[in-house]
């Protein structure tokens, strides 16, 4: 972010949360969509 604030061409950051970093076939219920989302927004 400190880098950013100063750049000269005033990039924007942005962040979020998503399910890529599970195998799709883990991604067999709502509750496991669920945690998939948890865990990534836990770094947000």
């Amino acid at each position: 972010m400190a880098a950013a604030k100063v750049h000269p061409q005033k990039p924007r950051v942005a962040c979020g949360a998503g399910t890529d970093h599970v195998a799709l076939a883990d991604l067999r219920d709502a509750d496991a969509i669920l945690a998939a989302y948890e865990t990534q927004a836990s770094a947000i």
